[in-house]
């Protein structure tokens, strides 16, 4: 769990490091602020619903393993397109990976700590996340030129990266996709 909190950590940093900057460089100011929107509009017309219907037919663990997708998703066509729109459509979709995520590890996380371990297990969950927005930060202004431009083995790094937060979900978890059908049981 810790190790994919860090991925999806590094992952997230980049909404608040590189995307303002790649987005400043490629078209301009003005364009950081429709990340935001775009995030802002997705996260408050998305996250509640999108996560209660989730949570009706989907295991956590299914979850985890579709916004780790979404964020495969985002990277590749920030790392293939260099147009405005498509790159604006990427932070949709990255941040429909985003609040998928997010609330389905802590449940995970809630789901298997004793309760008198809570605030480890979320103490614990909180440091590996700052080991990936620092790596995140890291390895991004390792990536990128004196300009402020990033390669693009940034964005194909981070698509490498969400793979594997994908593919540790499925090899370590039972990832069922209709867990109404076929009870699921997340302490198992």
């Amino acid at each position: 769990m810790l190790i994919l909190y860090a991925l999806y950590s590094f992952l997230y940093i980049q909404l608040e490091y590189s995307f303002p900057l790649h987005a400043a460089q490629g078209w301009g100011n003005e364009m950081v602020t429709y990340i935001f929107w775009v995030n802002a509009l997705v996260v408050m017309g998305l996250q509640v619903p999108l996560n209660m219907y989730l949570s009706r037919f989907i295991s956590h663990w299914a979850a985890i393993f579709i916004g780790f997708l979404f964020m495969v998703l985002a990277f590749l066509i920030i790392g293939t397109s260099s147009l405005s729109t498509p790159f604006l459509l990427a932070i949709a979709f990255f941040t429909l990976g985003e609040l998928i995520i997010d609330p389905a590890i802590d449940t995970v996380a809630g789901s298997r700590s004793e309760k008198h371990y809570l605030a480890i297990a979320f103490s614990l969950l909180g440091l590996a996340g700052l080991v990936g927005s620092v790596s995140g930060n890291l390895i991004a202004g390792a990536l990128s030129t004196e300009e402020g431009a990033f390669q693009r083995n940034l964005w194909f790094l981070n698509v490498l990266l969400a793979m594997v937060g994908a593919g540790l979900v499925a090899l370590t978890a039972r990832v069922r996709f209709f867990s109404k059908m076929e009870l699921y049981n997340e302490k198992e």
